[in-house]
């Protein structure tokens, strides 16, 4: 096939497409105004043409005539579209100048009939002009009328150190939304720093922005536009990430609007989020900049290698590894001499390996074997790992030593990488994060961060030292736990009003006959007889906490606190001469609970009917999947109680009927009970009835009313 030309022909579309008309947001001026022909109305949407229906500018004078908009940043130019006048006087257009912060976009010319006229804004090697200040200039001649000027972006243009906006347009994602600041907005391509031109996100409170790339790229940089009508400060110490991995902190400066990170060499994500702890985040555009090339993660190594130095002392060879790949190796390339190589070493940022040359024998060549930089979930919480680092000393000694959780790389089976670094006398390392990683997480806590010491929880979580496995033979982890903090959606005060104090604690308003507990940070039944005994807080699967009754007390109520559905629920432990109230928790990493027990003394009386002693307080218990309990005859039901360990899957209508106490209503004939419990046939739960003699009289009437059943002394 052999093609000397093709030419595709047709008429310019002057849609905007997926292009963004910068003119909208840009402050605009002329050199004159005839009557009410002011420069705005170039910039109205209105493209009707007549100059009667007042949307078109006209200059006063006929000389050096110019309209002029500027742009709050400087943007990629693609094409600048003029819409001419219609009613009269078309010609007068003809030979209108067009430029860009002076550099020459294209110029006017006049055909008959023609309204509309594009003009494409390109440098010499057919990319994008960049500037902020798009100019056009009359022929000298004529009147200068314009009805409507578009300013056309494309904001995947090859627009900053050659890179590409991978952002533009991409789906995004914020922890809340005020004042219709939605997410997407951050990345419509329009840098106006004005919140009025509904180009800004705004966070309803302290939040976070994310944007999800569509792949793996390898980030370079990310660039912020700030807002700037007002509150500009709140970006300050503002956390850039890039799939967990931090790419830089934003440092605010008075009067500067646009921040652009550069992020450390090699990282890679599909994901870029911004975090502001501490007040609502707004921003009015963000830029993440890099290769418009996804990354294979699964791809192994690539070799780069660096042309030959000169044969001159001190002359150097670099080996640049590509986007998102870090120098894992590097060397003097085999077979030049290792005399020729007074030292090799990774640079700084890790993206290039560079040899220098002794001014002996051959020339020096640089080879690096380039990995992707990998990043990991970390074990020991906070940021993702990347899977390499480099190292340097102190520059008290030529040892560098590997972070923990990292080892030394070997250079091609040879000796670690401990090379002199160009103009100093420090050695530097490649350091390899610990297999362990991806590999068995468990293992690697036991290795770096065997305590809390060294574990990063996020904000709403603590660490605690947790056997995360059950296994008692295996020494404690640990984990973040989640906080309870302050009145959240969690129901702490039963049918009682959580009052919130401060910002991370809370009071309960209770309900008649109960009262707020500091201990158990919930509403508790008032009672001046019992004394009230707490078990130690427990979490984690399975953990138990236990409130035991001293001798000659049994337990009277027994309850667990917490957030509702932090437990199995509860039960009495009556056997083996303890008595005492039992929770037990059923979600790992998540709140702790407590066992409170009302415990009161262990009476007996006689049995108005055969004269025997019997106690005063009994239990009755059943476990099924639609457990029923009731109480013996002469005793009436003062509490029932749930526990199951198949709480995750108890049905709606059973959790409706627990409350956060872990009580379950009694019905009117005195029978506590739960039909089909939980959504499983191999699952069950137990109630426990707390059960209480009814006084001489009731009793007589409720279990022996004729004579021959009662016992006379």
């Amino acid at each position: 096939l052999t093609l000397c030309e093709v030419e595709v022909l047709g008429l310019r579309s002057t849609e905007e497409n997926d292009f963004v008309n910068l003119a909208k947001g840009a402050k605009v001026s002329q050199d004159s105004i005839k009557g009410d022909a002011k420069p705005e109305l170039a910039v109205d949407g209105n493209t009707d043409g007549d100059f009667k229906s007042n949307t078109c500018t006209h200059s006063a004078e006929t000389k050096d005539t110019w309209w002029k908009a500027t742009l709050d940043e400087v943007a990629p130019i693609t094409e600048v579209v003029i819409y001419n006048r219609k009613d009269c006087c078309q010609d007068r257009i003809d030979g209108a100048n067009v430029t860009v912060d002076g550099k020459f976009c294209g110029k006017v010319q006049y055909r008959k009939g023609q309204h509309v006229y594009n003009i494409p804004c390109r440098n010499q090697d057919g990319l994008d002009l960049f500037g902020k200040e798009i100019m056009i200039e009359g022929n000298g001649k004529s009147y200068l009328t314009l009805c409507e000027v578009k300013i056309l972006s494309n904001p995947m243009s090859v627009n900053y150190k050659g890179l590409v906006n991978l952002a533009y347009n991409k789906n995004t994602r914020q922890s809340s939304v005020a004042f219709e600041g939605y997410s997407s907005r951050a990345v419509d391509g329009i840098l106006s720093s004005q919140f009025s031109s509904n180009s800004c996100t705004y966070t309803n409170g302290a939040g976070w922005w994310e944007v999800d790339l569509g792949g793996v790229y390898a980030v370079q940089y990310v660039r912020i536009t700030n807002r700037a009508d007002c509150c500009s400060g709140r970006l300050d110490g503002v956390r850039v990430f890039v799939e967990g991995s931090e790419c830089g902190v934003v440092l605010n400066r008075d009067f500067i609007f646009t921040y652009t990170l550069k992020c450390p060499s090699g990282l890679t994500g599909s994901t870029v989020r911004i975090v502001n702890y501490w007040t609502p985040l707004t921003l009015c555009e963000v830029q993440v900049f890099g290769e418009d090339k996804i990354i294979n993660l699964g791809y192994d190594y690539k070799n780069a290698y660096g042309e030959a130095s000169e044969l001159v002392a001190g002359s150097k060879s670099t080996a640049k590894c590509p986007p998102g790949h870090v120098a894992a190796h590097c060397q003097n390339t085999p077979g030049t001499g290792d005399e020729a190589c007074a030292g090799a070493y990774v640079t700084e940022d890790l993206s290039a390996c560079v040899a220098v040359h002794s001014g002996l024998g051959l020339k020096a060549k640089a080879y690096a074997r380039c990995q992707v930089n990998k990043q990991y979930d970390n074990p020991c919480g906070g940021q993702k790992l990347p899977m390499f680092k480099r190292a340097d000393s102190d520059g008290t000694d030529q040892a560098a030593r590997c972070p923990t959780g990292y080892s030394e790389v070997l250079c091609a089976g040879k000796a670690p990488i401990k090379t002199m670094l160009q103009g100093d006398k420090k050695a530097g390392i490649i350091c390899q994060v610990n297999e362990l990683v991806h590999r068995d997480k468990d293992a690697y806590k036991r290795t770096v961060c065997p305590t809390c010491e060294n574990y990063v929880c996020s904000e709403g979580s603590e660490c605690q030292m947790l056997d995360v496995n059950n296994d008692e033979d295996e020494p404690k982890l640990p984990t973040c736990v989640e906080v309870s903090r302050g009145c959240d959606d969690h129901n702490r005060c039963g049918k009682g009003k959580c009052v919130p104090v401060g910002r991370e604690d809370f009071t309960c308003q209770c309900v008649d006959g109960m009262r707020f507990d500091e201990v158990a940070k919930a509403c508790l039944l008032s009672h001046s007889d019992w004394d009230i005994v707490y078990g130690e807080e427990a979490l984690g699967d399975d953990a138990v906490s236990v409130a035991e009754c001293g001798k000659g007390k049994m337990v009277m109520r027994c309850y667990s606190f917490g957030v509702p559905f932090a437990a199995d629920g509860v039960t009495i432990i009556n056997e083996n001469g303890m008595n005492g109230c039992q929770a037990r928790a059923s979600h790992k990493k998540k709140y702790g609970v407590r066992a409170v027990a009302y415990c009161g003394s262990e009476s007996t009386s006689v049995n108005f009917c055969t004269n025997e002693e019997e106690p005063l307080t009994s239990y009755r218990y059943s476990t099924d999947q639609s457990p029923s309990v009731s109480c013996p005859n002469g005793y009436s039901m003062e509490s029932c109680i749930f526990w199951s360990p198949w709480t995750e899957y108890l049905t709606s209508d059973s959790r409706s009927l627990i409350d956060n106490s872990g009580s379950v209503p009694i019905g009117d004939d005195g029978i506590c009970m739960i039909n089909d419990c939980v959504d499983s046939t191999d699952g069950w739960c137990k109630l426990t009835a707390i059960c209480t003699k009814v006084k001489e009289d009731e009793f007589i009437k409720k279990v022996c009313p004729p004579c021959d059943l009662v016992t006379c002394p």
